[in-house]
């Protein structure tokens, strides 16, 4: 009996114990496989985890000026530590939830042992001491591992958010061009440039080998200008991709000759809207330029864009739509009929669909209207009037009305303006077909498309015509 007994308790005793040992190598594997993670993501851009050497400096290049800074500097634990933190963040830094401060944690109040004023103490209590200790090493352990899960996070957004500005594999990209501007030296990595374009007029001036300019010396175009130009080239070629870029601040008097030579240069004096990834699509928005114009008129300080809907990709059925845009909110939509007219409206809200599918939500929400191409010859924004300022959303089973009551389509802008969904009677079998129309008084001026006999004039070919793409881009401030 004593024997089976004995052997009872080194059967389960060794249990407990290769349980520790698999759990042992188990945690292990999780935090090497994070660490391994994370090295790894450091080493592909081809940097290091440890510096062997932290007493030397590193070279930064801004805005065309190249200073040295100390490597032990940089290695301070967190920046916010610094007093002068708070002066320098709002001006120069921009929010990648990287590196923040980490939370303060409780540390786990260990089992406390057995008490000595009960020497007789129970099995079971000293049962349920041992459960007590082996649960708060294992919430421990599972803090800490989400803990270094977010750091691999954080640090995997903040390469993302940095690539630009690392080294490229390609030697040739990292080559320092320099130029002397009146006297001052202003250097650029080739690589910046090439973001640009081949054979960008800035490149071309920095570049030394053909095709390049035989003069190094530019003497013509004042140092602030040049400067404020190449600063201003660098800010495009690496921002980030759905973020706009708005030109640099003028002094009072000085815009002409300032936009005079970043002209030259191959730039125009206006916002950028560096496009998101396209997934082997085209967007409706051709350029840099001509979405940092669309992005500017909604007014949204440093924002951010997202393409929600895109009717080649999520077809235009309407309950596809739905899930795409239900629950945003700042929504740009872009619309293109044919080669020759884009066009679109934004409205600053949400678009929300009844609870009941067959019935209809109407509400107030601002609005306005924009072309990019066909009824005018550049991006124009078109302003709507106070009673114009509405949306109607359809659920899946309703339909829209118009003024007159007639079933007409899925969603109703600008009280009518645009229709998608559209047919008579409505709602059409998917958004494809659409209406647009404008009263000819709340066009802007430069309009030199049609007007028919109610003096209506539209952004499309004609009033009623099939969408051939739509694209709904969310645009919140940053």
């Amino acid at each position: 009996m004593a024997d089976r007994l004995i052997l009872t308790s080194q059967n389960s005793y060794e249990q407990i114990m290769q349980q520790a040992v698999d759990f042992k190598t188990k945690a292990e594997g999780d935090v090497k496989a994070i660490t391994d993670e994370i090295s790894d993501m450091v080493s592909a851009r081809g940097g290091v985890w440890k510096l062997p050497d932290t007493d030397s400096e590193v070279h930064v290049n801004a805005g065309g000026v190249v200073f040295p800074v100390s490597r032990r500097a940089l290695l301070m634990p967190f920046m916010a530590a610094d007093p002068l933190y708070a002066d320098y963040h709002a001006l120069f830094m921009r929010e990648i939830t990287c590196y923040s401060a980490p939370q303060q944690t409780t540390t786990p109040h260990t089992a406390s042992t057995a008490s000595t004023a009960d020497p007789t103490g129970s099995e079971d209590q000293a049962i349920q001491q041992y459960m007590k200790a082996c649960e708060e090493s294992l919430r421990t352990h599972s803090t800490a591992i989400k803990q270094l899960q977010g750091v691999r996070d954080d640090i995997k957004r903040f390469l993302e958010a940095m690539e630009p500005s690392f080294a490229s594999p390609d030697e040739n990209e990292n080559e320092i061009l320099s130029l002397m501007v009146l006297g001052r030296k202003v250097s650029m990595m080739r690589k910046t440039f090439s973001r640009l374009g081949p054979n960008h007029p800035l490149l071309t001036r920095f570049a030394t080998n053909p095709p390049c300019w035989a003069d190094r010396h530019v003497r013509q175009t004042p140092t602030k200008c040049f400067v404020t130009t190449v600063e201003f080239s660098r800010r495009i070629a690496i921002m980030p991709a759905s973020q706009m870029i708005r030109p640099p601040l003028l002094e009072e008097g000085g815009e002409r000759h300032f936009i005079e030579d970043i002209e030259m240069y191959g730039l125009r004096y206006q916002p950028y809207c560096n496009l998101p990834a396209a997934d082997g699509h085209d967007f409706i928005a051709k350029s840099a330029e001509e979405w940092g114009k669309v992005i500017d008129m909604t007014g949204k300080h440093s924002p951010t864009v997202t393409l929600i809907y895109k009717s080649s990709r999520d077809t235009f059925a309407y309950p596809s739509f739905l899930n795409q845009v239900t629950g945003r909110s700042g929504l740009l939509f872009a619309l293109r009929d044919g080669d020759t007219h884009r066009f679109g409206c934004f409205v600053d809200g949400p678009l929300d669909p009844p609870k009941d599918p067959t019935q209809t939500n109407d509400y107030k929400v601002p609005v306005f209207f924009f072309s990019l191409s066909g009824a005018y010859d550049a991006p124009t924004k078109i302003e709507l009037s106070e009673d114009r300022q509405t949306v109607g959303v359809a659920g899946t089973q309703g339909v829209v009305k118009d003024s007159k009551g007639e079933s007409c389509g899925n969603v109703a802008i600008g009280r009518g303006y645009l229709w998608l969904g559209f047919d008579q009677p409505g709602p059409a079998a998917d958004l494809s077909s659409c209406q647009q129309w404008i009263k000819r008084d709340d066009l802007s001026e430069g309009y030199k498309g049609t007007t028919n006999q109610q003096d209506q004039g539209t952004l499309a070919q004609s009033q009623n015509f099939t969408c051939d793409e739509m694209e709904i881009w969310q645009v919140v401030s940053g």
